[in-house]
């Protein structure tokens, strides 16, 4: 069985590999954003272990474990942790810019941070965690039996979605769980066509300066809100009964609409200023 971490560092490899491929498009020189991508890498990536440590000694009856600080078996609170990292970093050495700079940058970035979260819910289905919701016996997906073996029933035994369904006696006389909607599969490969998309938009400078980053905001935000309802209650977190996934993409939505209006209202300012 492929392991959520030999996705995730595979698609972190990918992801230096894409930053390389497109940096002779971008409008900072190679050294300085090859900079910027590493400290962001190296900012995500202690921020993503401390948050994790901190999150499994909570579950240890006793003790502290060292060991967890480089072991790379986590779970999404440490995904969490790398993404918040990341964008950190970006920010502190973005501050120090101007606007144009700013939107620059972000053009460059938005795209390969869809691409890394892509690849880190492809590591969610083979991981067992994030599951969705359970299929209809004869739905159209029930047919393609290499979802069976692609987290759609056949999880590894301590894989959050065959522990659920094991503690509440679902399991199949297979011992396989329900068929259930490939929720981190299609968000995961979602991703990462979306993160193309605006690669090429990014490549081919289809969009004004800012853009790119404002899409990649907009359609993730959009999709993730819709595609949350595939999710099992079981895998992910609940208030009051209302997904709150959900709950901040629509705000998020409404963040990234706001922006869009206001940068062209100021931009006619700027003008009638002038």
């Amino acid at each position: 069985m492929v392991s959520m971490d030999m996705v995730m560092q595979g698609g972190a490899l990918c992801v230096l590999l894409l930053g390389v491929l497109v940096l002779p498009r971008a409008p900072y020189p190679r050294a300085e954003l090859l900079s910027l991508v590493g400290l962001s890498a190296a900012g995500g990536l202690i921020t993503g272990r401390l948050l994790w440590w901190v999150v499994a000694n909570q579950r240890r009856p006793s003790g502290v474990d060292v060991h967890v600080l480089w072991s790379f078996s986590e779970g999404g609170i440490g995904s969490v942790g790398v993404l918040v990292g990341a964008m950190c970093s970006a920010l502190c050495v973005m501050a120090l810019l101007d606007m144009r700079k700013r939107k620059e940058i972000a053009d460059f970035l938005a795209p390969l941070g869809m691409f890394a979260l892509g690849m880190a819910r492809l590591g969610c289905m083979f991981h067992g965690c994030d599951f969705g919701v359970e299929l209809e016996p004869q739905s159209y997906l029930t047919s393609f039996t290499w979802l069976s073996h692609l987290g759609g029933r056949y999880f590894p035994g301590s894989a959050p979605a065959w522990s659920w369904f094991s503690l509440t006696g679902g399991l199949l006389p297979d011992s396989g769980t329900p068929w259930l909607w490939p929720f981190a599969f299609v968000l995961g490969v979602g991703n990462v066509l979306i993160s193309i998309v605006f690669f090429v938009l990014f490549y081919r400078r289809t969009l004004p300066v800012g853009w790119v980053a404002l899409g990649v905001g907009c359609v993730y935000s959009a999709w993730r809100l819709v595609l949350e309802g595939w999710r099992h209650d079981a895998a992910g977190a609940l208030v009051s009964g209302v997904n709150v996934n959900q709950a901040l993409m629509a705000c998020a939505l409404v963040v990234w609409c706001g922006v869009g209006v206001f940068w062209p209202v100021m931009a006619r300012r700027k003008k009638a200023d002038v």
